[in-house]
């Protein structure tokens, strides 16, 4: 997946993740974030009503700031 401009920095931002990447009914929580090629984040979504909660990585391919991100998502983490 490849983002540019506005999107880099949602993607870069512990707080703006957490605010912006959840569905609606859902909270998102940040685990760790690695602003560096090779690195990446991970977090989790809590649904309100159920409690059920999802975990997923993501690992920056290129990261150039202010210009282009490239990722790779992964799903594993339940």
């Amino acid at each position: 997946m490849t983002m540019k401009m506005g999107t880099v920095r949602f993607l870069t931002d512990k707080s703006a993740l957490e605010r912006w990447l959840p569905p609606f009914g859902y909270t998102g929580t940040n685990h760790e974030i690695d602003l560096r090629v090779g690195g990446g984040y991970q977090m989790s979504f809590i649904n309100f009503g159920t409690g059920i909660h999802h975990s997923f990585s993501v690992k920056y391919l290129e990261l150039i700031m202010n210009e282009c991100i490239i990722i790779n998502k992964q799903v594993p983490c339940t």
